[in-house]
């Protein structure tokens, strides 16, 4: 039998998974174009999982692939080209298992390109760098970067890599607005050679969320085991309802039903999961929470669409809103900015209610 899950990666053989196999084709489309590109998701948002299966599917298709992640990496590895170029070419040998990624000659920039080109030369090799954005203040990975985009330009020529996909937390124009923040400048001391770090990746258009079909595809494989009598499209528009499809969300409003007792697969069902959910303390509204006391801004436009009523106009290009889709909190709604979904403006909504409520007992009364 298999579970629902809500920690770490899925894995077919183990857990009751969404068919997202249109999602992997996007994805493959473009590695097969030989685009760069970035993948941002939300926290807990199924980014893993969705790696593991292309570079599965990559193998499939005959591509070596690289998967490095810079999680948990300390800041002695961006200190200078050499620490860093020593470490990416380490995690590329031990991702590829072939010894001869590390050349102990190489000590900076040029010769590792050099290396690549090499490697690359009679071989598809597609790079995954996960956790992108815990090298993004640093200047040494800003110089890699800018590596990897002139061998991109002169791939016609010159071998390198088949495709590069940096993906993280954050998305890469937040990791760019942070070097710019701390001064930092690359090839030339000019802002447009800056930004032109930034102008070879490819957008990333493939909305990985759930849709209601997404969800039933896993409700599906759950009743050809257990056999709960449950209408799906039924259950997957209703969870879809509160969660917007966030994969998080979904698994564990599933996970709820079928592990608490007293919870059937109904439209009742449903709402007890949900309000177990929104009591619980977990991964992802803690990092909610946090993520809101640190961006002040962030906090006070959510707080006047849940708590006040103003209407805000949806603009991608301010960076308060920007912020606030790839943290998943926001979303369009016909021009106007809304909470993504529903369980988060509930969650919010009383975690807003409940600090004014505090503040308000904390103040001195007039006598």
């Amino acid at each position: 039998m298999h579970e629902f899950n809500t920690t770490g990666n899925c894995i077919p053989e183990m857990h009751y998974m969404v068919d997202i196999s249109s999602k992997i084709k996007q994805m493959t489309a473009l590695v097969e174009k030989r685009k760069y590109f970035t993948i941002n998701c939300a926290r807990q948002y199924g980014k893993t999982t969705a790696l593991d299966l292309l570079e599965d599917r990559l193998h499939e298709l005959g591509y070596m692939v690289a998967y490095l992640s810079f999680e948990g990496l300390s800041d002695k590895y961006f200190a200078d080209p050499k620490s860093y170029c020593c470490m990416f070419m380490e995690k590329m040998r031990d991702s590829l298992q072939d010894d001869t990624w590390y050349d102990e000659n190489v000590d900076d920039f040029k010769p590792l390109g050099d290396l690549i080109g090499k490697m690359c030369s009679h071989k598809k090799i597609v790079v995954i760098i996960d956790e992108v954005e815990k090298a993004g203040n640093n200047l040494v990975f800003s110089y890699f970067l800018g590596m990897l985009r002139n061998k991109y330009l002169k791939r016609s020529k010159s071998p390198t890599f088949h495709s590069v996909i940096l993906t993280g937390a954050a998305d890469i124009n937040n990791i760019k607005y942070r070097m710019a923040e701390n001064g930092m400048t690359i090839m030339g001391n000019n802002e447009s050679s800056h930004h032109a770090l930034w102008n070879i990746a490819a957008d990333f258009n493939v909305d990985m969320s759930f849709s209601p079909e997404e969800i039933a595809s896993m409700l599906r494989q759950y009743e050809e085991e257990r056999h709960s009598g449950m209408d799906i499209m039924v259950m997957a528009d209703e969870i879809y309802r509160y969660t917007g499809g966030y994969p998080y969300m979904v698994s564990r409003i599933c996970q709820h039903i079928e592990e608490k007792p007293g919870i059937d697969w109904s439209i009742q069902g449903i709402k007890k999961a949900v309000k177990i959910l929104l009591a619980e303390n977990n991964a992802l509204f803690d990092n909610m929470i946090k993520n809101l006391e640190c961006y002040p801004a962030l906090y006070h436009f959510i707080y006047e669409i849940l708590i006040v009523g103003n209407w805000k106009i949806y603009q991608i290009d301010n960076p308060i809103i920007h912020f606030g889709i790839i943290f998943g909190y926001l979303k369009d709604h016909d021009g106007r900015a809304a909470i993504s979904n529903r369980i988060f403006e509930l969650r919010m909504g009383n975690y807003f209610l409940s600090k004014d409520e505090t503040s308000s007992r904390q103040k001195p009364h007039k006598s």
